[in-house]
């Protein structure tokens, strides 16, 4: 790939991943309007060591880790994010409290799978 294996575990210089990180959901609804990629950064494999270190893998694994709302999980469903990109039922419940994950959010991406 041309980003090589560092894009994959990184998502922070995206604009897409700093206004989640900041909940910041107006911006947030802007970008992906603007054409941002609702599977910005997907390229290949989810890494389960990866993903139990607490690192988002892609967008929608982004937000649900990142405890936001469930607005920004239905801005990505609605914007063509694959919420199967997401391996979230390996993830055991003591990460899932460890990482905040919002219920509602939660449910929300759930129900689209």
């Amino acid at each position: 790939s041309m980003f090589g294996t560092r894009t994959l575990t990184t998502l922070a210089p995206c604009p897409l991943f700093i206004s989640a990180a900041y909940h910041h959901l107006p911006c947030f609804r802007m970008l992906l309007n603007a054409g941002a990629n609702p599977n910005y950064n997907f390229n290949g494999p989810v890494n389960r060591e990866v993903l139990l270190k607490g690192r988002a893998s892609c967008m929608l694994d982004a937000v649900l880790k990142l405890g936001c709302e469930s607005a920004f999980v239905s801005l990505l469903l609605d914007h063509g994010a694959d919420p199967y990109l997401v391996p979230w039922d390996e993830l055991d419940p003591d990460t899932m409290v460890r990482l905040k994950v919002n219920a509602e959010a939660l449910r929300v991406y759930q129900e689209a799978k």
